[in-house]
């Protein structure tokens, strides 16, 4: 007696099977590209991501040493996660909308603002309801002397930016803790940092971050300053990181 064979029909509904699974996998991966998990440059797997933002050139700076500093960063992987680059103009009605557009669209886990300052590197603990009544890069100047009407006084960070301060000293970087980025444009990027992530995800922490400025991208003496910053700006925010990643370790632990 000859084996038995599936009928025609059952072939073919045992292929459309097969073929039904191929689609179900590849719709599974396709997903897992279009999720919020990225890759990094060496193809690891990200599981987050650092927002890390610079303003453009202010006044008449040819350049400006947040941006230019932030901008080197941009796809680095810092453990697991990976840095986002966001270039900020220096206007008045313009810097919070897109900080705030830029967390929209990358669910930052933690969101590290620079700013071109002194003559050193300072992290401010602090963000300020204020702002001067000076002219930005179309010529517009705040409308009020609050950024926000009934938001806050005062923000302040919860990361340890002392302990970040000891590991630049460290590195041989100088810099120092300031409780205030001034009331110009630093100042207001920051406060719209705290101001918005207390609203949209109050566990993600945030710093701001004063750089020395530079006058070019040419001479010898603006390129060391401008690799010092990239140096020292990989180490606070591979410290911040781990603080959060302690953080979250721990409430799981207590969950």
């Amino acid at each position: 007696m000859s084996p038995l064979r599936p009928s025609t029909p059952t072939r073919y509904r045992s292929w459309i099977g097969i073929i039904a699974r191929h689609i179900v996998l590849l719709t599974f991966f396709l997903g897992l590209f279009n999720s919020p998990m990225y890759f990094s440059r060496d193809g690891e797997s990200d599981s987050g991501i650092i927002l890390l933002t610079g303003f453009e050139p202010f006044g008449k700076n040819p350049v400006n040493s947040s941006w230019e500093a932030v901008r080197q960063l941009n796809g680095v992987s810092i453990g697991s996660k990976r840095i986002v680059a966001v270039r900020l103009p220096v206007v008045w009605g313009q810097a919070g909308v897109q900080l705030r557009a830029a967390i929209d669209r990358y669910n930052p886990d933690l969101v590290i603002n620079v700013g071109q300052g002194g003559d050193h590197i300072e992290l401010i603990s602090s963000a300020h309801n204020i702002v001067w009544s000076i002219t930005d890069n179309v010529g517009a100047k705040p409308v009020s002397p609050m950024i926000t009407a009934d938001g806050p006084a005062v923000f302040d960070t919860s990361l340890d930016y002392g302990a970040m301060i000891k590991t630049l000293a460290q590195a041989h970087i100088a810099a120092s803790a300031s409780d205030s980025a001034g009331a110009y444009l630093c100042n207001f990027v920051s406060y719209s940092s705290y101001e918005y992530l207390a609203q949209v995800d109050p566990d993600t922490a945030t710093l701001f971050v004063h750089v020395p400025p530079i006058a070019s991208l040419e001479s010898p003496q603006d390129k060391r300053i401008l690799n010092q910053l990239v140096a020292a700006l990989k180490i606070i925010i591979e410290s911040a990181n781990k603080q959060i990643m302690f953080v979250t370790y721990s409430s799981s632990q207590v969950d």
